[in-house]
């Protein structure tokens, strides 16, 4: 029972670390990609 519950632990850890690095990603992306957007619609 316990490894099960630390097994839980860990993948909920997990998911949250992938949902922060990739929102982070995301929005570096959405930077980094901005100024071409501009760039086209100017």
């Amino acid at each position: 029972m316990k490894v099960q519950e630390a097994n839980k632990g860990i993948e909920s850890k997990l998911t949250a670390q992938t949902w922060v690095i990739g929102s982070v990603g995301f929005v570096l992306a959405v930077i980094g990609l901005a100024p071409a957007f501009i760039k086209l619609f100017q």
